[in-house]
């Protein structure tokens, strides 16, 4: 049941919501994600992040993958994505390092 109610809120977030891995490939995404990115989930999954993230913002989401890494949050900052039509949008990240995170049974 705990599988079940966390993937729920996952998929039922009204924010964009997705997982990186440790290469800051895309591992996991909510429903949100491709919706406003004009993607479908299986052409996000695999994706490199910084594909989807505006140029003019490659350095600061650099920066911020290194404090995640350092095992602090992000929050509250402004950054830019691109759709699949080029149109750029922007979002807040608010962003939370998973250690050892391990997805529920049935992800």
């Amino acid at each position: 049941m705990a599988d079940e109610t966390y993937r729920h809120l996952f998929e039922s977030a009204l924010k964009m919501v997705y997982v990186v891995d440790e290469q800051l490939r895309i591992s996991d995404v909510n429903e949100m994600e491709p919706r406003k990115l004009e993607y479908s989930r299986s052409e996000l999954i695999g994706k490199p992040f910084l594909e989807i993230v505006h140029p003019e913002f490659h350095g600061q989401v650099s920066a911020m993958s290194d404090t995640i890494r350092a095992g602090q949050t992000v929050l509250s900052r402004e950054t830019a994505l691109v759709t699949k039509s080029s149109s750029k949008i922007f979002v807040e990240a608010n962003i939370v390092p998973l250690p050892a995170f391990r997805y529920p049974q049935g992800w």
